[in-house]
């Protein structure tokens, strides 16, 4: 059978009807030229306002309709990547994603491409293992039977990938296909240890390698753990038993319970974030002084209930009543109550409050508000916000409010909850009088969401300057966000603004930002050539800088070897020599 005739058996055999359908209905004009036409065709509708991020009511996006495209796909998906959409997250209404689409398509180069962008592998067997699908992974066997044999870069066979995401069907397919069920990764690790790391289908997986095939459960891997030892470590307390249920035999050593890990913790802080009352109860009986702190971080046991999501609450009352300190801060400032609050568990925060946790704590140059900002954990902003909308109006040692740092480092709800529910001024600057549109654009995973929030719907000034005379547009070339700064311009910034007489192309050479100068010049051919204080164009500045691939991307563009500043140096003159 040739692998033509497999890949349009496998095409009709998934039904090319759904396929159309979910390739046609709904497709904006920017999906439509993602399928059939080129990259340039793509921007210029983004230019015209075509959202990218846009998806159809069947959850096809742009990068669905362009893993079809076999002549510009790849082109037109490295691009979009670059501009904040995410191959991981794009799954239809069925959960297929983009490398799927590429495949239905006929194109297993393309497919396996789009695979290499999205987590650097491009075994597509190996792929549909971890995704547990069985179907998909027969047919890729049958196109090319040798990949089964292959590694991932973590030297994980299909087997160890199957045994730690699959079912057992896949486990129980794969080795009859030959591979070793006694192979180990590069971290020297059983089908075994992987199982017990199955959350889904590990038991029946663990009891198969076990009874069936009789694989060792004392093997060690490279960190000398056995699977018990991983079970145990990952909290899956079920597949500890079920090893312990087929013999596994443990050392009895009283000792043990006060040895400490590689971290520095004892049996005590591990089951104050993972365990429940019982267990801490049972081993402060053994002997574990409830008050030991980590060795490195200094954290005691409260700061580790801050994690524990499921059993945390009455552990709170029971470690305070030992004498422990909801306000005593680790070797990194935090207190329990901000540990609770990274972790968004809002159960134990409420309840270390009530035991005397102080939630207007500072540490260093933030209060506890701030921490939750940045971090963009909304529900522990809304718990401190009922709790004191006092905090929201602190400002940092530097002069910033909750706001800018959430358009540093959140997303467009963290935004949209600080101005329209705590009140905080969108149209408020720093000390540096950089407004939020100045400071999203260092935000590379929410900034556009931003920018269009902001600048759209709220009206912050996208021509705003701070003291340096930078505008967002700017601060967005000098991040090299260049997503932004495509929102921004689709926002109104104008491509064509200056600073102290110098273009934005010059702001790039120097600031050594090639990628910036593409996409300038992308907007504007024009500027090449365009003379900046001192007479100096572009290459003048990017060889005062001595950055050779910008120099020569220059050069490329056509920009003028032979131009001479207002010193009648051309820019072979700047060039340092060492």
């Amino acid at each position: 059978m040739s692998r033509l005739f497999k890949m349009n058996s496998f095409i009709a055999m998934k039904g090319n009807e759904r396929f159309n359908e979910k390739t046609e209905l709904g497709a904006t004009p920017l999906m439509l030229a993602a399928k059939n036409n080129d990259l340039k065709s793509c921007l210029a509708l983004v230019e015209k306002g075509q959202d990218p991020k846009t998806t159809t009511d069947l959850g096809a996006s742009l990068l669905h309709f362009a893993s079809v495209n076999k002549r510009h796909g790849l082109e037109i998906i490295s691009h979009f990547l670059g501009q904040g959409l995410d191959l991981s997250e794009a799954k239809d209404v069925d959960g297929e994603e983009p490398v799927i689409y590429a495949i239905r398509a006929g194109d297993l180069n393309l497919a396996r491409n789009i695979l290499r962008l999205q987590n650097g592998e491009t075994n597509l067997l190996l792929f549909f293992v971890a995704r547990n699908d069985l179907e998909m992974v027969q047919f890729m066997h049958a196109i090319d039977p040798e990949s089964i044999k292959q590694r991932d870069e973590k030297g994980n066979s299909a087997l160890h990938l199957a045994a730690e995401f699959a079912d057992l069907k896949m486990c129980e397919w794969i080795i009859k296909q030959g591979v070793d069920v006694k192979t180990l990764n590069a971290l020297q690790m059983t089908a075994l240890h992987c199982a017990v790391l199955n959350v889904n289908y590990g038991r029946e997986i663990v009891r198969y390698l076990v009874v069936r095939l009789k694989l060792t459960v004392y093997a060690k891997n490279s960190l000398s753990e056995t699977p018990l030892h991983l079970a145990l470590s990952t909290g899956n307390f079920e597949l500890a038993q079920q090893l312990l249920d087929f013999g596994v035999k443990v050392k009895r050593n009283k000792s043990l319970v006060k040895q400490r890990d590689s971290n520095g913790r004892n049996a005590l802080h591990i089951a104050a974030e993972c365990a429940d009352l019982e267990m801490c109860k049972s081993l402060i009986e053994q002997g574990i002084d409830a008050k030991t702190l980590v060795r490195v971080r200094k954290s005691s046991a409260l700061h580790y209930v801050g994690c524990n999501i499921l059993f945390g609450k009455p552990l709170v009352a029971f470690f305070v009543g030992l004498g422990l300190d909801l306000n005593k801060m680790d070797k990194f400032l935090y207190t329990p109550l901000h540990v609770a609050l990274i972790n968004q568990n809002i159960e134990v925060a409420e309840e270390m409050v009530k035991y005397g946790a102080d939630f207007r704590v500072k540490s260093g140059h933030f209060n506890l508000l701030h921490y939750s900002v940045i971090g963009n954990e909304l529900k522990s902003v809304e718990f401190l916000h009922s709790k004191d909308p006092e905090l929201v109006k602190e400002l940092t040692l530097l002069g910033e409010n909750a706001l800018h740092l959430a358009a540093k480092h959140a997303d467009r709800e963290m935004c949209k909850f600080l101005c329209e529910e705590a009140g905080v001024n969108p149209f408020s600057s720093n000390e540096m009088n950089s407004n939020v549109l100045h400071l999203a654009a260092a935000n590379e995973k929410h900034g556009v969401e931003l920018v269009e929030y902001f600048a759209t719907e709220k009206g912050v000034d996208v021509h705003q300057r701070n003291v340096l005379l930078e505008t967002p547009l700017h601060h967005a070339l000098d991040k090299e966000n260049l997503a932004v700064a495509e929102a921004l311009l689709r926002a109104g910034a104008n491509i064509n603004v200056e600073l102290a007489q110098n273009s934005l192309l010059h702001f790039c050479a120097t600031r050594k930002k090639l990628q910036s100068a593409r996409f300038v010049l992308e907007k504007n051919k024009d500027m090449i050539n365009a003379v900046g204080s001192d007479g100096m164009t572009a290459l003048h500045v990017a060889a005062k800088s001595g950055h050779f691939d910008l120099c020569k991307f220059l050069v490329e563009q056509g920009i003028d070897i032979n131009a001479e500043d207002a010193f009648n140096n051309t820019a072979l003159t700047y060039v340092p020599f060492y």
